[in-house]
């Protein structure tokens, strides 16, 4: 089950189109610290790590730790920073795009044809701050079960 906070962070990423190594960088986190309180992992973070992600975030503590969920209210609109994504790897590109129709195809998900090249936008910008850049097939099985659970906003 998804926590209330866990719902508030991966809201505001998808709402700036910020990925989860993404935000733990720009917050000063270390590796895994966002994506430990996204996957139930890490139940109670210290105020210092709320701070960074909330900051990071464009947001307050409070807001994080609303039950509310920011759908339900007016978000900021999405950073255009992100936007333009660069076409330098078409070989990851390529291993992307193949990664979540395999992944579709063996879990039997129907997703939009919208929601499906969002999945592969998210994982190919994840892939492209690795350094090298590479695909994570367990990060990417993280965003395509996010992508895929019926149980949003529940």
């Amino acid at each position: 089950m998804t926590t209330p906070l866990a719902q508030q962070i991966m809201i505001r990423m998808k709402a700036k189109n910020l990925t989860i190594p993404y935000l733990e960088k720009k917050a000063g986190l270390t590796n895994h610290s966002v994506r430990n309180i996204v996957r139930g992992r890490s139940l109670k973070p210290n105020a210092e790590t709320l701070n960074g992600i909330a900051r990071a975030l464009g947001c307050t503590i409070e807001d994080l730790l609303e039950k509310e969920l920011p759908q339900e209210k007016a978000l900021p609109e999405p950073k255009q920073e992100k936007a333009e994504i660069p076409y330098k790897h078409p070989k990851l590109l390529r291993a992307t795009v193949n990664f979540v129709t395999t992944f579709l195809e063996l879990h039997e998900h129907d997703l939009t044809l919208e929601q499906v090249l969002n999945c592969i936008k998210i994982i190919y910008q994840g892939a492209l701050e690795k350094d090298p850049p590479g695909l994570n097939e367990q990060d990417a099985a993280f965003w395509m079960i996010l992508a895929t659970d019926k149980r949003k906003g529940a």
